[in-house]
């Protein structure tokens, strides 16, 4: 049977939202990073939603521990949650759930988000640290386990030092992603068999105790593929109902303008899994250059992602655009992509997105501009034009910053974080925006 019969219309669960009226924004900051006293600073990622509402969440740097990038000493970074407040108009609470120290094996500097198991433990990455490579380290992944009495302490455990050798990843950065069976799937931006970086998968033990198993599933490699690198925060992987994995890189492809690309499993337990470019960005920038925050999934199996450069508009190389593909008609063909939204034009106000994208009701699109949170409304016919709504600005009042990450919840409310901004230039902040009757 071929490999081609995974490449089928596939969903992956889209969240419950209302479109929102472009008028009402509902914006409030739920948070400022402070970067003292063990605060973290930093939140690079996207965010992560408990079955209660809480928000969790990593920053870059802050904390307790200190750590030298090379260039600066350093907050060695942290995990955060917040809760919402017990009566309405309340103030959320933070909370520093664990406080990185680069030692002793951990990792430090987590530039990625966390995700949460059906237990409520939290996995995430830290880009250097471990117990492997060089004197910064190769980086990790770590677990945190939930305190089994309310108000505990949780529990870290580094569960893989990445080495840079002998194929091995290194530098791993991005959203994990979980499959059915409790494994996870990340990139790293470097190490494999070109030092181009790779996609990995690491197998939960047997047994408590035990060891995690990693596996290499694909190296990335020139002149056909460059590293997954760019802004590494916001790139990670998505699972398909078949256990295949998209992704895109923002460097590679035969022009080097980025690639969107899917992963195979294999057919059989000892076969390789199979790496295939499903849209490679034209040499035409009017169809975007460099997909730097992954892919989300659509119904009937169509994906969507941003590019932060190529379209048209004033800025340099253009201000990016939104994407559509839609699968492949026959066996080895291309996948076809649809430009639903030019920044020179439907979202002129802003431009060149470079973080994740989420998916609502009704197809409703969200994301994140270098200044700007917006909103693609599908049209109601086929083949009409998709609506773009700037539903916040970062650039005055209490929302001031870079947005680096999203998430929506179960009701239609986005969670969002800034990468700077708030009490001080460099601590950033975490955001909230709802629908006008939210």
């Amino acid at each position: 049977m071929s490999l081609w019969r995974f490449l089928v219309p596939f969903t992956l669960g889209a969240r419950l939202v209302l479109v929102p009226c472009a008028a009402q924004t509902g914006f409030s900051t739920l948070y400022s990073f402070t970067g003292q006293n063990g605060d973290g600073g930093e939140p690079v990622g996207t965010l992560a939603i408990g079955k209660n509402g809480e928000v969790y969440g990593t920053t870059a740097t802050g904390g307790s521990g200190v750590c030298n990038n090379g260039l600066f000493l350093l907050g060695c970074g942290t995990v955060f949650v917040l809760n919402s407040p017990a009566t309405s108009g309340g103030a959320w609470t933070e909370s520093v759930l664990y406080r990185f120290t680069g030692a002793n094996g951990d990792g430090w500097s987590p530039y990625g988000s966390v995700v949460i198991d059906s237990r409520g433990r939290l996995y995430g990455t830290t880009l250097y640290g471990g117990t492997g490579c060089d004197t910064w380290g190769c980086g990790t992944v770590f677990e945190l386990a939930p305190p089994s009495a309310p108000g505990g302490i949780w529990t870290e455990t580094v569960v893989y030092s990445f080495t840079g050798q002998n194929g091995d990843g290194s530098g791993p950065a991005g959203t994990l992603a979980l499959g059915k069976n409790g494994e996870l799937y990340g990139l790293t931006t470097a190490g494999g068999s070109s030092n181009n970086g790779t996609v990995y998968r690491l197998a939960p033990p047997a047994a408590a105790g035990e060891p995690w198993t990693e596996s290499i599933l694909y190296s990335f490699a020139l002149p056909n593929f460059s590293a997954p690198q760019g802004y590494p925060a916001d790139i990670g992987l998505i699972v398909g109902d078949r256990g295949e994995l998209y992704g895109a890189t923002p460097l590679g492809g035969r022009l080097e303008y980025g690639v969107v690309f899917g992963l195979l499993p294999p057919e059989a337990p000892d076969d390789t899994w199979t790496k295939i470019d499903l849209f490679t960005f034209p040499a035409n920038s009017l169809g975007g250059v460099s997909p730097s925050g992954g892919v989300v999934a659509g119904k009937t199996g169509k994906l969507y992602g941003s590019t932060v450069f190529g379209g048209r508009g004033d800025c340099p190389e253009g201000c990016g655009i939104v994407f559509e593909l839609t699968p492949l008609a026959a066996a080895g063909e291309s996948w076809h992509e649809t430009v639903i939204c030019d920044f020179g034009d439907c979202l002129s106000q802003s431009g060149n997105p470079q973080t994740n994208m989420v998916l609502g009701k009704n197809g409703v699109l969200y994301g994140t501009a270098l200044t700007a949170l917006f909103a693609l409304r599908p049209p109601l016919a086929p083949g009409g034009t998709w609506q773009g709504f700037i539903l916040q600005e970062f650039n005055g009042g209490s929302a001031v910053g870079q947005p680096s990450g999203l998430a929506i919840s179960d009701d239609g409310v986005l969670f969002g974080t800034t990468l700077n901004g708030g009490l001080c230039n460099y601590c950033g902040t975490v955001y909230r925006w709802a629908p006008p009757e939210k």
